[in-house]
């Protein structure tokens, strides 16, 4: 129903256009920790599944360090790592961005409905979520930003749970905060 709701789409325009320029003109995000850290490490992380090597360790940084086990820096078991295994890496990062935005406006447009504000209100409760600094800021640390959209989410299950008591929406709230944890984002809850 969420998706006959001209917001919805007013919002995925809005988030195209706002990164239209990584999207479409071949520029990308270039800063701090987001440059210095994440890029490359995703890179070394496809480096060694390509090679077909199990990715246990990373030798390059600090004199070596768990890559299986540093989610907060790798989210090596979070799903948009495979964009970077089948697009070129710049067009990965800026794709792993734009949708984890998109993710971000529709989350919280669901809670914002799902807590029965009208759809204008929700509009902007969800164009503040994703355009406020705190999340634009969350940006350059890539593990913490991909795990902003589950929180809303989070709440909309696990609210749906407590009113309706059906199992399937305990299951997908453990599934969205399982999708947390992996992103290396925790401390977002």
């Amino acid at each position: 129903a969420l998706l006959k709701e001209k917001e919805v789409w007013f919002l995925a325009a809005l988030v195209l256009a706002y990164f239209c320029r990584p999207l479409f003109f071949g520029e990308t995000f270039f800063y701090r920790d987001i440059f210095y850290v994440f890029f490359f490490q995703k890179l070394h992380l496809v480096e060694f599944l390509r090679a077909g090597e199990l990715p246990l360790w990373d030798p390059y940084l600090h004199g070596g360090q768990p890559l299986l086990g540093e989610t907060a820096t790798y989210t090596t078991l979070y799903p948009s790592t495979l964009f970077y295994l089948i697009l070129p890496a710049v067009t990965a990062l800026n794709v792993d961005i734009v949708f984890h935005s998109l993710l971000c406006s529709i989350s919280m447009y669901i809670l914002a409905r799902s807590l029965q504000l009208q759809p204008v209100s929700s509009l902007l409760a969800s164009v503040l979520y994703t355009f406020c600094g705190f999340t634009l800021s969350q940006m350059n640390l890539l593990r913490m930003f991909v795990a902003m959209p589950y929180l809303p989410l989070i709440l909309v299950f696990w609210h749906s749970f407590l009113l309706n008591r059906k199992k399937s929406y305990f299951v997908i709230t453990s599934i969205l905060g399982f999708l947390q944890i992996i992103s290396g984002g925790v401390e977002i809850w």
